[in-house]
This record gives C-alpha cells, structure tokens and sequence, in this order.
C-alpha cells in the first residue's frame, strides 16, 4: 500500500525529455518504522472494494515516555461509507504523481488531485495514464513556473488542511493561481471566505456576515471585491482559457487613500460595539468613509442626533440637523389638540421603524426673520432644502388615502405645491421659545390685551390668539431682521380663514443677532 497524499521537495536526478521522471517506489508506513501500524492499514483495506480510501480517526494516543508512542494503544475507527466516497476516483488513489514548481518538486497521491477535481492537474495526468496504458512507459513530471510558496499552500489544501489567509498580498496570489490551475473547491472557498483588504497602511480580515445589518450591503466590499476577483464561475473576465500560459498580474486589494485607523472604528461600530465620538471632527470622519464605503446604516447611526420624550405633548421628538435629512424618512401625522392640523415626522432609514417628531437644527446663519411680517427667508442651501421638504409633505397630504386626512385637511388634496421664489415660510415665537439674541437672553411677555397676528387670523380650533413675546422697538432695538445663527424648529399644518393650508415653522430655541452691533457683542479675541 502506498502512502497517500505524501509530498516532497527533493529533486529526482532522473529526466525524461519533457520533464523528472521519478526512479523510486512511493513510501510505507513501514519504510519509517511503523510496522504494526502499517499491518492495522492493510487489514482494514483488505476488506474494502478496489478504488475506495479508507479515513480513519485517531482516538487516543499514550505516550510511556516522551520519545516513543504506544502504537499498541492507538485506536482506529472506520469512517462511514458516506466519508469514505467523498473524493472521487478520478486518479488511481495509490498512484504517486510529481509536479516540479520552479526549483521544488512536490509528490501529490491521486487521492490528493482526485479530492479538488477537475482541474489542471487531474486533466494532465489523466491524459498521461491513457497514453501510458499498455505501453509501460513512466508518467512524467509536470513542471510548472509559478511561486513554490505559493503551490506549497495549494497542496496542502489538496491534502486536506485547511490554509489560512494571511494577507491580502497572499489572498491575491493564492486566488490567480487557484484559478490558473482550475481548482473549483478552493475557488469556492475562496469566494465565500473574509474578505482580505489592505487599507491605508493596514490589513483588515472582515468577515461578510458583518455588513448584515439593513443598509449596510451592498456595500464598496461586497461588490468591489467580488467584482475585482471575477466569479466563481469565470476564469478571468475577458480572457480565453485557451492558450493561457499564465495569470495575469492582480494587484491585491487595497483603498490607499482612506485611514486604517478610521476603518478600524467603522468595524467595532459594525460588531455593536460603543464607539466614543470624540469631536466633531471626529464625527465628520467616521461619515465620510461610511458613505465613501457605502454603509448606509451605519451612516444613519453616526449622525448627529437626540431622540427624547416630550412628556408635555406626550410623544417622542428627534433633533437632526437639516443636511443630514432623507427624503424617504419624512412623512406627517394628523395632530388632535386644537391647536394644529398636525406635524412633520422623520426617521432615520434603515434604523427607525415609526416616526417620531421633527425637530429640525438649521445654523450657519441660512434663516432671516422679520419681526414685522413674522416669516422667515433662507439662504444657499438651506433655501433648496427647505423647498424639497415642503414639496414632499404637502405631496405626501395631498395623495393621502385615509379618510381623517381627507376630514381635516380638505382642501389640500390633490392640489400640487408650488414653493413661491422668495420661499417665506411663517413663523410663530411664543412664550415657550427660548431666544438668545445678541448674545443675552430675550423675552418679555405681552400684556393679557395685546398679541401678534398674521395678516388673516386664524379660524377653526386656532381662532383663540395665542400669547407672543413682544416684538417691539423697546425690547428689539432699532432692527426688525434677526439673523438667525443657530435655530430648532418644528414644522407644523396650520389652516387659515380662506381653507389655505400652510406648512410653518414653530421656534424651539434661537441664537440670533439684531445688527452689526449685536454681531460684534458676540465676538471673541482668538487665543
């Protein structure tokens, strides 16, 4: 019997003119002193069919001393038929086949080739034994120019070891040449292996399953990678089979111009674990690799963010800023008190499964209010995106199907919202408004016979006025315009005397200036 699955990297100094020719016989068990052994092998291969491996499993070993093994003790268990029919007879199994990689020759048993087939090699000496047959001419060796390294890895997946990934360098080899000598079990170990990726200056192993989270895949690894090694199923995109002498040169994976360090929080966020955010520096780095890796989820998390329980309206509110806003979270939900019609809600995509209320954060100074006509212009950006989220709910409202949204909102089904050019969105302070204007804080209530009203009073469950701050020379100053430098507001339904529905902006808390003066009272010296 044969020792199966043996290798060697001794070179045999008999040629042939196409390659070594191996001038011994394959190694026994015997050969190496494990006579008894050997004797055990045989009589449980006498009673097996010809052409079927016999696996066993090696229970227990004693040692009497620290050198020699009690080989009388070794236990030898029968592998079901089932295992034992697992590697095919493609190459006899006894047979000892040579492979020459560069300077190195490696001995591979059928058993071993016959274990990952077809392939390259079952198809090279497959071809050889048919030429041989009859004519007792030995197999020639098969030289190969590749990596030894490289091959030495390759057989001992043949053997059946498992070969561990060490870096995405060897990922990359180990895959061209898994695919230039057509292994299909080590192509599809491969492809369903941790994805192997240099980043920045380090190498991540990042196991799939770690992007499962909703809005995490796809993702820049799980198509990126997927896409830059082929499929299982092609060799190499674009190129023939036929004739290809040798792979061409895959550069290993890797995102140069990203932080490592940074990838690295990315990876204990996706475990579920805490990551401490630092600064808003920090914050801004984290987001821009997730959207630079596609991981919409994870974004969504990273945000800037307070969700809280209004114990006094009895529901919950979430603070976002107002870049950070999708359209797909937004919506709008029917309010009961008789002060309003209802409200705008948001949730983040991919994290909340129900709305809660929107209370949106709008800085960089993007909002101007008149304290005379009570509304609110914006600039730049803030302009755009403030348009989008008024046509998207009044979209929302007017294609609206329940029949509460139809009894209270009326008259703005079905009828399209046209922003106006100057964009002027109403604007209500009231006595629960927290301002800081010019760097103080501000606030005088009105006396019970005074308020402020917009051109139409409101009609229905607003006809009661409602109490305001005073906005007047005495308290404001000469100036009628706050500029706005920090702002929350609520976005709330109202419906005015003539049936027009309007969407308003309900203040939370301001930090606004009145004038240049007001400006420079909140200056600083630099350090």
């Amino acid at each position: 019997m044969s020792f199966n699955g043996g290798s060697s990297d001794q070179s045999s100094p008999h040629t042939s003119g196409f390659g070594l020719t191996p001038s011994y016989s394959a190694l026994t068990p015997g050969q190496f002193g494990f006579e008894s052994l050997n004797d055990n092998l045989m009589n449980a291969a006498s009673n097996e069919p010809e052409g079927v491996v016999n696996e066993f499993q090696f229970n227990t070993i004693s040692f009497e001393d620290d050198t020699k093994a009690d080989i009388s003790k070794l236990e030898l268990k029968q592998s079901s038929s089932q295992q034992m029919n697992r590697i095919p007879y493609i190459l006899p199994h006894d047979k000892v086949f040579n492979i020459q990689v560069g300077c190195q020759m490696f001995s591979l048993s059928g058993a071993s080739i016959s274990s990952d087939a077809p392939s390259y090699f079952s198809s090279y000496f497959g071809k050889q034994l048919q030429e041989a047959r009859g004519q007792n001419e030995p197999i020639r060796a098969l030289h190969i120019d590749r990596d030894p390294e490289i091959f030495r890895d390759i057989v001992r997946h043949l053997q059946g070891y498992y070969v561990p990934i060490r870096s995405p360098e060897h990922f990359a080899y180990l895959f061209a040449d898994a695919q230039l000598f057509q292994l299909p079990k080590l192509i599809s170990r491969l492809f369903e292996s941790e994805i192997f990726m240099a980043i920045g200056s380090r190498s991540f192993q990042i196991p799939r399953d770690l992007f499962s989270a909703p809005g995490d895949s796809p993702n820049y690894f799980t198509l990126g990678f997927a896409v830059f090694f082929s499929s299982p199923d092609e060799v190499f995109p674009g190129l023939k089979r036929e004739g290809l002498l040798r792979p061409p040169s895959i550069t290993p994976p890797e995102v140069p111009n990203r932080s490592g360090d940074v990838f690295s929080e990315l990876l204990h966020l996706l475990r579920g674990y805490p990551v401490e955010i630092r600064s808003d520096t920090h914050r801004a780095a984290l987001l821009r690799d997730c959207r630079y890796y596609h991981l919409r989820g994870l974004e969504q998390k990273l945000i800037a963010h307070t969700i809280s329980y209004n114990s006094t309206r009895e529901r919950e509110e979430i603070t976002i800023r107002i870049e950070d806003i999708k359209p797909s979270g937004l919506n709008f939900a029917l309010d009961s008190s008789d002060k309003m019609l209802g409200f705008v809600t948001y949730a983040r995509p991919f994290n909340d499964e129900t709305g809660r209320e929107l209370v949106l954060e709008i800085g960089n100074e993007h909002i101007i209010v008149s304290s005379v006509t009570m509304s609110a212009t914006f600039r730049e950006d803030t302009k755009k995106r403030v348009a989008a989220i008024a046509k998207l709910i009044f979209g929302k409202i007017s294609s609206a199907s329940t029949a509460a949204t139809r009894r209270a909102i009326p008259a703005l089904l079905g009828q399209p919202y046209t922003p106006a050019a100057d964009l002027a969105m109403r604007v209500i302070v009231d006595e629960d408004t927290d301002v800081l204007l010019d760097g103080r804080a501000w606030g005088c209530p009105l006396p019970e016979n005074t308020h402020l009203e917009f051109e139409n009073p409101m009609q229905g469950p607003l006809a009661r006025p409602l109490k305001r701050r005073r906005m007047s020379l005495e308290t404001v100053g000469t100036a009628d315009i706050w500029t706005v430098k920090k702002g929350l507001w609520k976005l709330q339904i109202l419906e005015f005397p003539d049936n027009k529905v309007e969407l308003m902006l309900k203040a939370v808390k301001l930090d606004a200036i009145s004038g240049e003066t007001g400006r420079n009272l909140t200056r600083s010296f630099l350090p």
